[in-house]
């Protein structure tokens, strides 16, 4: 027989799965529109010019221009084009990653370059075929070193004196570093006589400080990717996701699986008097760690949590990316840390104070939204 307190919990379970329902009923139809535009929340219309995720986040085609320049000038850290919120990759014609059965039936809008004008396409397939052949040619002990100015690059073998780049393009020849992607001066075969060559060997030797901690640099970055994406258990697909509930289907493998805890639904501790995926939110305030709440916001009954679900997805990837930069302070020490930011202000940039990242990080619920997952 069912405890009173298993009965309540099953009841509040089943009614949060009604309103849902009821919600999802009373919803107008969208066959006539993709939703509200992410960035000005203007209805976007199915028919006409729009960037479109897997998930059908959509950008509308006036403030698809903002997007599209964002990731034209800096395509270093925007490539492959993401959704700004769920992080999925865009559907491009030219993509290494993204398998053409997984993706949504919007034939008519599935591309980014419906977006482009003739001069911004030619300059985005050119940095996607650089980023293809980045990901899908090299072989391990090569890498391919891309002019941050231009389209041009070259493949070269792995090496730790591979610290500058000359771009051989006859537009640009801009000399760059190949860790903060930087320009760097250029000296010419007399540079010894010349009134500036001081000037510029100084600033040329701040860069050799940039290749000694490439290795770290990239540590502090993956920490910071890992806490704003999360990884489906199956096929490692990684995303963010929306204002609904912790269920998750990956629009890839078809795999059922909890966002708040990481895990398959076949793997989740689950209540014998639910079904389905249903049965892990059975009881969880008693048993968080082994069973999650439905929705983010839950949380605020028994934490110190906001109510408002964006909100609450917020604190949840700050706690979560928190953990990871903890891990990665701990392996390279404090020292090491802020010699990292002193040379490229990456704590800084990320939005964290060393304070604010151990003391998030100790956070009770720490260990649980980072899926037991390490920093590699």
């Amino acid at each position: 027989m069912l405890e009173h307190e298993d009965v309540i919990a099953v009841h509040k379970v089943f009614e949060v799965k009604s309103s849902v329902c009821g919600r999802a009923a009373n919803a107008t139809s969208k066959k006539e529109t993709l939703g509200e535009c992410m960035g000005c929340a203007e209805v976007v219309p199915r028919d006409g010019k729009a960037i479109v995720c897997m998930q059908s986040h959509a950008i509308c085609q006036s403030c698809s221009g903002t997007y599209i320049n964002n990731i034209l000038e800096n395509p270093e850290y925007n490539l492959p084009p993401k959704c700004p919120i769920c992080s999925l990759e865009l559907n491009v014609k030219v993509s290494p990653h993204v398998a053409p059965s997984a993706r949504p039936d919007l034939t008519h809008l599935q591309t980014i370059e419906r977006c482009l004008n003739p001069s911004q396409l030619e300059r985005f397939e050119n940095l996607m075929l650089v980023y293809v052949f980045a990901t899908t040619l090299t072989t391990e002990d090569e890498k391919l070193f891309r002019c941050p100015f231009c389209p041009y690059f070259e493949i070269r073998a792995m090496s730790d004196g591979a610290m500058f780049m000359r771009c051989q393009a006859v537009n640009c020849m801009k000399a760059s570093c190949t860790t903060c992607k930087l320009e760097v001066p250029q000296l010419d075969a007399n540079y010894q006589h010349r009134r500036q060559s001081a000037r510029k060997l100084g600033e040329i030797e701040k860069h050799y400080a940039c290749a000694q901690m490439s290795v770290q640099k990239h540590k502090v970055e993956r920490a910071l990717e890992m806490g704003l994406n999360v990884p489906c258990p199956s096929c490692g697909i990684s995303g963010m996701k929306d204002d609904n509930c912790t269920h998750m289907r990956c629009l890839n493998c078809n795999e059922f699986w909890c966002y708040f805890c990481g895990k398959r639904e076949q793997d989740l501790n689950k209540s014998s008097t639910s079904h389905g995926i249903w049965a892990h939110n059975v009881g969880w305030p008693n048993r968080l760690g082994e069973r999650c709440p439905m929705y983010l916001s839950q949380l605020h009954e028994t934490h110190d949590w906001p109510t408002d679900e964006d909100a609450c997805l917020a604190m949840y990837h700050r706690i979560r990316t928190a953990s990871f930069l903890k891990q990665v302070m701990d392996e390279l020490g404090s020292e090491a840390c802020e010699q990292l930011d002193e040379q490229f202000s990456i704590f800084k940039a990320s939005g964290f104070s060393f304070q604010e990242i151990q003391e998030l990080s100790s956070n009770r619920l720490s260990s649980i939204l980072t899926h037991g997952s390490k920093v590699e």
